[in-house]
C-alpha cells in the first residue's frame, strides 16, 4: 500500500506505531498494532485539512478488530472482509498470452505511475488475445521474507471464462518461486474465491476493515 501510494504521488508515514497510507483518492491505516485516539483525531485533521474523503482502517484476523469500538466512537462503520488465501510458490508452465510487462501503452496516466514500481521484486504480469489488453496482475515480494503477495488479478469483461485468472496467477507464482519465495498470499473476491481454491489455494481466514465516508463534492 505504501509503495503504491508513494509511487502515485500520495504518502506514507508512521504515527505512534500506526502506519498511514493517503493518496488523492483515499487514507488507509493497515493493520495497527495500537490506535489511540489522539492519533486518529491527527488522522482525521490531515485529510480534512487534505479534501480526502475516505478513510479506512484494516484488521488482518477478524479476532484482531479490538480496535473497532475505537473507529466507530469517530463514526466508522464496519465494511467487507478481505479473504486471505495462500499457496506454496511453485514453478509451473507458462501461457503464451501471459508475460512480464515493461510497458503498457495502454493504461491511463495512475497506471503509467504504478509501472515505477518495477524492480526485482515488483512485476506486473499482462495477458493480450491477439495483442489486445486483456488483463494484469501484480506481484509483490518484498526483500527479506519468505512470502510473496499477488495484488489486482484482474481480467475485462470481454475476455473472461478463457483461463486468463489462472494463467496470471500461475505466472506471478512462478516469479515468486523464481525469487526464493516459499509462499504467496492474495486477498480473493467471492467470485475470485472459487478459483484460487480450484488452484489449491488454502483459506488462511477473514480480516475487517472499517470506513468513513466524508461529505463534499465528489
Amino acid at each position: 500500500m505504501a509503495s503504491v501510494a508513494r509511487a502515485t504521488g500520495g504518502l506514507a508515514w508512521e504515527d505512534e506505531g500506526v502506519w498511514i497510507v493517503a493518496s488523492s483518492r483515499e487514507l488507509v491505516m493497515p493493520f495497527p498494532e495500537r490506535l489511540a485516539d489522539d492519533v486518529l483525531d491527527r488522522v482525521l485533521a490531515w485529510v480534512t485539512e487534505h479534501d480526502v474523503r475516505t478513510v479506512g482502517c484494516w484488521a488482518a484476523r477478524e479476532e484482531e478488530g479490538w480496535f473497532g469500538p475505537t473507529l466507530e466512537a469517530h463514526g466508522f462503520e464496519e465494511g467487507w472482509q478481505p479473504n486471505w488465501m495462500a499457496l506454496r510458490a511453485e514453478a509451473n508452465g507458462g501461457d503464451q498470452r501471459v508475460a512480464p510487462a515493461a510497458a503498457v501503452p495502454e493504461w491511463d496516466r495512475y497506471g503509467q505511475q504504478l509501472l515505477g514500481l518495477i524492480g526485482e521484486r515488483t512485476v506486473p504480469f499482462v495477458a493480450r488475445v491477439e495483442g489486445e489488453l486483456a488483463g494484469f496482475a501484480w506481484l509483490h515480494a518484498p526483500a527479506g521474507e519468505t512470502v510473496a503477495g499477488i495484488f489486482d488479478v484482474v481480467v475485462f469483461p470481454e475476455h473472461r471464462r478463457r483461463g486468463l485468472g489462472r494463467a496470471l496467477t500461475t505466472a506471478a507464482c512462478a516469479r515468486a518461486a523464481e525469487l526464493g519465495r516459499a509462499h504467496v498470499t492474495l486477498n480473493a473476491t467471492g467470485e475470485g474465491e472459487l478459483l484460487y481454491r480450484a488452484m489449491g489455494f488454502d483459506t488462511l481466514g477473514r480480516g475487517r476493515t472499517w470506513w468513513l465516508h466524508l461529505g463534499g463534492p465528489a
